[in-house]
This record gives structure tokens, C-alpha cells and sequence, in this order.
């Protein structure tokens, strides 16, 4: 056993770290909680064979068997494998003496050990033990209950740790808090040698009271793990403080995470038990000391955040309870980061050299409330507050550069909320004197002119002006009524211009634009005389009379033929064409998997339209459609299919054999009854137009 752990610590040893990192499995053996009790047992039959050989009179000396230098060893390889190998306890700065005094101290340490295992928590509440004592005790309990646990891959509850542990490790946070050093601007290297492992000690410390509190809270009935107290709160702070080598933030800087980590915070970052137990404690004290949990947790988004990160992990756990919880805590922090953000990018002139870190932070915000969203874990509470802080993020990414994959999922997050809430929170920034939202969007809408008027427009230019339409038409759609006309239609004249002015070559621009304008009519009936309106009616006999079949463009079409001014029979017959040809090939599954979704979304759309269209057309138009060949196998699709209640209507008219028909006159004018949804389409984030849900069934479930 000493010959393999002295193959991994000592610093001439030729394994790579490779090799080390595939001897984790052995590592685990030794670092298992029942080969420790085993250990101790034989130090106990050891020792008790030494007592026995002593002579009547003489004094008891201090006894040291093999299984000391064992466990003290294993102190130094536990250290060694938390910092993922990228440190060796044994450093070759240091003098040989002093090395050999430290392994004599590490030597003294392990003989100061209880006798049994399960005591030896007791050592940490201990006032006679060393510090080197209580040190040796830290790394055996952090091999045993943290590293043990994740290199074995075993799943552990609360009945894996001993009841004392948190009770103990509470108790040596408040003793260490004391013994902190403060800091020395001068001193040798092995001073700052002996630094950083106080601050790896104060992280293993940290991580044990993290992972012990954590799985004791899992069985609330049997174990009540009481509240942190204010003197612990604080002694955590400053430990944390002490770890992370920063002795005071500011907001500005508390946001952004830190560049580099030595080997002790990185230690917090790399075991995400740390970052989401530190909310759960920011919870508790939310005061300006305590942001450095906000910062801790910041700099674990950054680095191991996304959807695939424990905090995506607790927002999609559908167990209620203790993961009930920190799903609260987490969506708390959520919105906490989403109003920094707001703050940071608010100023006139964000800092330049945070600013990517803020877009890394925004981005990886932005997929946690997704995953919320879509698990349903979002109450009014928090989507109002996220609604609030995304609409403003929004209008102001649709200002810079380099912002447009954040933006996405931004505007996407805001698409998949109800209606009620996106309205409240539009409420919340029109009463907030502090964010001036008219003058981020006109400031907005200007920047899209002054790119659109460059030749040519540079592709990036040309996706924000593209993501301000997708997002104003998910504001307009969602019901909010005061957002200014004015600036809406300047947005849609300038896009109008541009495209008059350009090729006919189809883009991303061109079909976002088809969406934006026809819900633009019907929120602005002067719209109808404007240049961008006739841009409009061309762009959508352009492609009415394609060949391609695209959903999203299908969908605005739909919406168009029910919406726009009269138009002529050669009009609806073209239309009908179109979208009659899209829905068979929705009905035979043309598209492709991950596209089969979005088909079943539209293709209510499609249905209203193809049934708008034959309840307005002339008797001739109506015969022509009855006698064609594409209406009897549309029908007999439709007689089969249960894609909505308006396909199931479409089929009966076409098969009345009179119906009652009215003339372009009788046109009605068609009322908001679709909602614009962004969603991933082709490699693209593209806009859709689909069927509202009723309000019964939008109180019962999320967009």
C-alpha cells in the first residue's frame, strides 16, 4: 500500500497524468469508509500488541505502527486527488528539511487519532488536538465521504454519514474562521506554500459541510438539520472570502467570475455540490457580504453551466421536497443574474473587458429558464420577474454586436411564456421609472435603420435587425396595447425598403419580415397604405407561387389570407394551392423528425386559412376547388385525420354538396387569435404562427 501511494505523491514518480487519473478505481478502495474502520481496527490490535511487550514500571512511550503512516499518507493522496493531480503535497521548493519536518508533523498528526473511525469527527470539537491533527482529520473524512462517492460512482444517502458530522464541521468552521492568517505582504515562498494549502483545507471543509447538509436534508422527518446561525453565515463568508484569496467585491466586479482559479476554488467550481448548497446559504442572508456566493456560483455557470450543470439537473428533477427546495433557490438566482445583467448592459458604455464574461453568464442564465419553462417549474412569481428582465435585455442586445446567439434564446424564453405574464411584466417596466424603455427601443429601431442602410448590410447586422422583428412581434402577439405604433411600422418601412432595393434571393430576413408585417396589419390598420404593406402582397405571391413548401412560411401565409385587404379570385385560388399542397405533405409525413413537431403546430393554422378561404371564395372559385383532383385526396385525409377541429370542419364543407358561399365582400376582419412562437427550424431560429391556447386551458398549463 505505501509503494503505491508513494508512487502517485512523490514528485520523481514517472506516471503521467494519465496513468494517475486511470488508479483512481484503487484510490477509491483505499479511501472507502469500510477499509477505513478496517485500518483503524488493526491500529487498535497493533497497538495492543506493543502495549503488552512493555515492562513493569517503565513509562508508556508514544506508539506508532504502520497504520499511522498509512493514514497519514492517505491525508496527503486525498489532498492530491481533489486537486484533480495538479498539485503534489510534497513540493520540490520546499528544502529537504523542511519537507522532512512536515512528514514528521504529519506522522505526529495521524498518532493524535481516535481509536475508532466513527470518533474520529469528535477530533475536529477537540481542544487538545494540533492543527496539523485537525488537518489530517479534514482530508480522511474528505477521501471518505466526497471523493469515495464520486470515483466509485456510488449513490449514498443520508445513512452514509455519521449523525455528528455536520454538527462537528459547523463547530471547526467557527474554529478556523479564528485561526484564518491574515494577509502578509512579504513573505518567503513557502509561506504562500502553506497559504494555499490552508485554503484547500478550508475548501475540503467547506465541500464536507456542503455534501453532509445536503444529504441530511433529503429525510427532513428524520433528521431536522436546524438553520445556519448568523455566526456561522459569517464565519462561511469569510472562509469563502478566504478560499477564493479576495478580501472585498464590488457589484461590478462581485458579477463577473473570476479568470483564473487556484487550485482551491477550483476545487469548489469542479464539485458543483459547493455552488448550489452556497445558494441555498445566500438565501438565507442575502446581504451585500454574501454575494460571494453569487460570485462562486457565477463562476461555476461560466465554466460547467448549461442545461447539463446541477442547476439544470435540480430544475428538471420532478421529485418534490428537498429538490423542491433548491429548485426555488435556483430560479431565485436566475432572476437575480438576469437583473445584473440588465444593470450591467444598461450603462451607456458597458465595460469592455467583462462584457464577454457577462454574454458567457447571460447565455448559460438563459438556458436554465428555458429548462424551467419547459419542466413547468415556473410559477407566476418568477416568470413575471423573468419576463420583466428579458424584454429589457432584449432591446438592449438588438443594440450590439456579437449578441445574437444570447438574443435568441432570450426572445425564445419570451416566447414560450403565457400572454398574462409577458403582460405583467411589460407592466412592471413601463411603472419602473429607473428603465426607460421607450428610449432603449427607439435607440433599438434606429440602430436597424442606420444597418440597413449600409451596402451591403454585413450578415450580423442584418440577424439583429431580424431578431428586433422576432422579438416585437412577440410582444405585439402576446397582447401588450402600448407599445408605440410609430416605432413598429418605422421598423417594418425600413425592412420594406431594403428588400425592394435587394435581390430576390429568399432569406432568414425576408421570411421574419412576411410574419412581422402581417401582424403589424392587423395591429395598425393605416399600415395598409403604407410602401412596406406592398412590399408584403409581393413577398407573399413570391412565394405562394414557389415550388418550396416551408412550414414557416406556410404559417404566415395562413395568417395573411385571413388578414389582409380583398383580394382577387387568381389570389385564393394560388393560395389554396399552396396550402393545400403544404397540409397533404404534413398528412403524409414529408418532413423531416425533428421537424414533425412544428408540423402538427402550423397545421391548425393551415387549416384555418384553407377553411377561411372556402367560405369567402366566388361559386366558380368554389367549383374549380370541389372538382380538383388535390380537394378529393385533401378530404380523404382530412376524414382520417385528428390534427384540430377546424381540419375536421374543413373536410365537412368540402364535402356539403351545396354550400352557402360568400363573396370577397363578405370578408371578415381576422382578430388576433395566433401566437408567434420562436423555435429552432433548419439550423435557423425562425418565427411560426400557431393556434392560441384557450384561456381555460392556458390557466391549467405553460405556453
Amino acid at each position: 500500500m505505501l509503494h503505491f501511494i508513494d508512487m502517485l505523491l512523490l514528485p520523481q514518480s514517472t506516471l503521467s497524468d494519465q496513468d494517475r487519473t486511470g488508479t483512481l478505481a484503487d484510490v477509491s478502495c483505499l479511501l472507502s469508509p469500510s477499509f477505513l474502520k478496517l485500518l483503524f481496527q488493526y491500529r487498535r490490535f497493533f497497538r495492543a500488541i506493543a502495549a503488552k511487550d512493555l515492562r513493569p514500571g517503565f513509562a508508556v512511550p508514544t506508539t506508532v505502527c504502520w497504520v499511522d503512516i498509512i493514514l497519514a499518507k492517505l491525508g496527503d493522496l486525498s489532498a492530491l486527488v481533489a486537486t484533480d493531480f495538479h498539485t503534489s503535497p510534497s513540493d520540490e521548493s520546499f528544502t529537504n528539511v523542511f519537507a522532512v519536518r512536515q512528514q514528521e508533523d504529519r506522522l505526529k498528526a495521524a498518532m493524535q487519532l481516535p481509536d475508532n473511525w466513527d470518533m474520529l469527527s469528535s477530533l475536529l470539537t477537540s481542544d487538545r488536538a494540533s492543527p496539523a491533527a485537525k488537518r489530517l482529520v479534514v482530508q480522511v473524512l474528505f477521501g471518505s465521504y466526497v471523493l469515495y462517492p464520486r470515483i466509485s460512482r456510488s449513490s449514498v444517502g443520508h445513512e452514509f454519514f455519521p449523525r455528528s458530522l455536520p454538527t462537528a464541521l459547523t463547530e471547526h468552521i467557527l474554529f478556523i474562521d479564528r485561526q484564518t492568517p491574515e494577509p502578509v505582504v512579504i513573505a518567503g515562498q513557502g509561506y504562500w506554500l502553506l497559504v494555499e494549502q490552508d485554503r484547500l483545507v478550508h475548501a475540503m471543509v467547506l465541500t464536507l459541510l456542503a455534501v453532509t447538509s445536503m444529504s441530511m436534508q433529503i429525510d427532513t422527518e428524520a433528521h431536522s438539520v436546524p438553520p445556519f446561525r448568523p455566526r456561522t453565515n459569517s464565519a462561511i463568508i469569510r472562509s469563502l472570502n478566504f478560499i477564493v484569496d479576495k478580501d472585498d467585491f464590488t457589484p461590478p466586479i462581485i458579477f463577473c467570475p473570476l479568470e483564473e482559479l487556484n487550485v482551491a476554488s477550483s476545487l469548489l467550481v469542479r464539485l458543483s455540490v459547493v455552488p448550489l448548497w452556497c445558494l441555498g446559504v445566500w438565501t438565507e442572508c442575502q446581504s451585500f457580504r454574501a454575494d460571494i456566493f453569487i460570485h462562486l456560483a457565477t463562476t461555476y455557470l461560466r465554466l460547467h453551466g448549461g442545461e447539463s450543470s446541477v442547476f439544470g439537473t435540480v430544475l428538471s428533477n420532478q421529485d418534490s421536497g428537498f429538490h423542491s427546495q433548491y429548485q426555488h433557490v435556483v430560479m431565485t438566482f436566475l432572476g437575480e443574474l438576469l437583473k445584473r445583467c440588465t444593470t450591467v448592459l444598461s450603462t451607456d458604455s458597458p465595460p469592455t473587458d467583462s462584457l464577454p464574461f457577462v454574454i458567457d453568464v447571460l447565455r448559460n442564465t438563459c438556458l436554465l429558464v428555458r429548462r424551467s419553462l419547459i419542466a413547468g417549474r415556473c410559477g407566476s412569481r418568477y416568470s413575471i420577474g423573468y419576463c420583466k428582465a428579458l424584454l429589457v435585455l432584449a432591446l438592449q442586445l438588438c443594440r450590439m454586436e456579437q449578441s445574437t446567439i444570447v438574443n435568441n434564446l432570450i426572445i425564445q424564453n419570451l416566447s414560450l411564456m403565457r400572454d398574462s405574464y409577458v403582460c405583467e411584466g411589460w407592466k412592471l417596466i413601463r411603472g419602473d421609472s429607473s428603465i426607460p424603455i421607450q428610449t432603449i427601443i427607439d435607440e433599438a429601431v434606429a440602430a436597424a435603420g442606420v444597418s440597413l442602410a449600409q451596402i451591403p448590410v454585413e450578415q450580423d447586422r442584418l440577424l439583429q435587425v431580424q431578431q428586433l422583428m422576432q422579438l416585437l412581434s412577440i410582444i405585439v402577439s402576446k397582447g401588450i396595447d402600448d407599445l408605440e405604433d410609430q416605432s413598429v411600422v418605422c421598423i417594418a418601412e425600413s425592412v420594406g425598403r431594403n428588400l425592394h432595393s435587394t435581390s430576390r434571393e429568399k432569406t432568414l430576413l425576408h421570411e421574419t419580415f412576411l410574419i412581422f408585417a402581417t401582424i403589424i396589419r392587423q395591429r395598425c390598420p393605416g399600415y395598409n397604405n403604407s410602401e412596406s404593406s406592398q412590399v408584403l402582397d409581393v413577398e407573399m405571391m413570391r412565394h405562394i407561387g414557389s415550388e418550396t413548401r416551408d412550414l414557416v412560411v406556410a404559417s404566415a401565409v395562413s395568417v395573411y389570407i385571413m388578414s389582409a385587404p380583398l383580394l382577387e379570385s387568381s389570389w385564393y385560388l394560388g393560395a389554396w394551392e399552396y396550402l393545400s399542397d403544404t397540409l397533404l405533405l404534413i398528412e403524409s409525413h414529408f418532413y423531416e423528425p425533428e421537424d414533425e413537431l412544428l408540423a402538427l403546430a402550423v397545421g391548425p393554422t393551415i387549416c384555418d386559412a384553407l377553411l377561411f378561404l372556402v367560405n369567402h371564395v366566388g361559386k366558380h372559385t368554389m367549383s374549380y376547388i370541389r372538382a380538383s383532383p388535390k380537394t378529393k385526396a385533401l378530404c380523404k385525409t382530412l376524414q382520417y385525420s385528428v390534427i384540430c377541429e377546424s381540419g375536421r370542419s374543413l373536410e365537412r364543407v368540402l364535402n356539403a354538396e351545396q354550400q352557402e358561399s360568400h363573396g370577397p365582400a363578405a370578408k371578415s376582419r381576422w382578430n388576433l387569435g395566433y401566437q408567434v412562437v420562436l423555435c429552432e427550424y433548419r439550423s435557423a431560429m425562425r418565427l411560426a404562427l400557431v393556434h392560441k391556447p384557450s384561456n381555460k386551458v392556458g390557466e391549467e398549463r405553460e405556453a
